[in-house]
C-alpha cells in the first residue's frame, strides 16, 4: 500500500529498501534506508513565473558575472518554506490549500539585491517593490490554512523576492558591480494567476523541484 502511495521516483527506492530488507543481515541498514525516505523530502509552497517571466529572469540571473545562475526551471517566489515533514505531510497540505482563495494579481519585479546585507553577497534577487495587497492576502491564507493541518514549521518574515543566482566562495566585486548597477532593475510585469505546492527532493545531481499541486487564483 505505501509503495503505491509514493511518487514513482519514491516508489523505486522503496522497492530497494524492501529487497534489501529480506536479508537480516541488512535490517539495520533497511530501517536507516526507510527512515532516510521518509524525512528527504522537504515541503513550500510558491508562486513560478509564466514562460515568458522565467525566460526574462533567467537571462538577468545568467549576465551576473562570477555566480551560478538558478536554473530556469527553479525560478520561484516562495510563500511559505515548510522543510522536512512527515510522511503524511504532503498529502494534508494539498488537501488544506484547496480552502485558500484569492483573486488573481500582477506584480512589478523590481530592485535587485543580496543576501546576506551586509559583507559578500552570497544570494543575488529580484524583489517586487512594494509588492501587491493580494500578494500579502495570499501569503496569510496559506500560512492559516497550513497551520490547522496542526504541522509545525518555521514562521520567517515575508521578505518576497525571486532568487537569480549564488555566488558563495566567488570573487565579490564583480557582483557588487553588477548590483550596482542593477539596484533600482525594472522587470517585467509579472501576471499571477496560480500557486503551487512543491517537494524538494534529492537526487545525484542536486535537489529537484517535484510539482505536486498547481491551486488556481479565482
Amino acid at each position: 500500500m505505501l509503495a503505491e502511495s509514493l511518487h514513482p521516483q519514491t516508489s523505486n527506492r522503496y522497492d530497494k529498501f524492501k529487497e534489501s530488507s529480506t536479508s537480516p543481515n541488512n535490517s539495520s541498514e533497511s530501517l536507516s534506508c526507510f527512515a532516510m525516505l521518509a524525512s528527504s523530502s522537504r515541503l513550500f509552497v510558491a508562486l513560478t513565473p509564466t514562460p515568458p517571466i522565467q525566460s526574462a529572469l533567467s537571462e538577468l540571473g545568467a549576465s551576473i558575472p562570477q555566480a551560478q545562475a538558478i536554473p530556469p526551471e527553479k525560478l520561484h517566489l516562495t510563500l511559505r518554506y515548510l522543510g522536512p515533514q512527515p510522511v503524511d505531510a504532503e498529502a494534508r497540505c494539498a488537501e488544506a490549500l484547496e480552502r485558500v482563495q484569492v483573486k488573481p494579481f500582477f506584480l512589478e519585479l523590481e530592485a535587485c539585491g543580496a543576501f546576506p546585507e551586509t559583507g559578500p553577497p552570497h544570494v543575488i534577487w529580484i524583489g517586487v517593490g512594494r509588492g501587491h495587497p493580494l500578494l500579502f492576502q495570499l501569503r496569510q491564507q496559506v500560512d492559516d490554512v497550513l497551520l490547522s493541518t496542526g504541522l509545525t514549521f518555521d514562521l520567517k518574515p515575508f521578505s518576497p523576492h525571486v532568487t537569480l543566482a549564488r555566488c558563495v566562495d566567488r570573487p565579490p566585486d564583480p557582483v557588487r558591480h553588477w548590483l550596482k548597477k542593477h539596484h533600482n532593475e525594472l522587470g517585467p510585469l509579472w501576471p499571477v494567476s496560480q500557486f503551487t505546492l512543491y517537494a524538494s527532493e534529492p537526487s545525484p545531481t542536486g535537489r529537484i523541484y517535484r510539482k505536486v499541486r498547481d491551486y488556481p487564483l479565482q
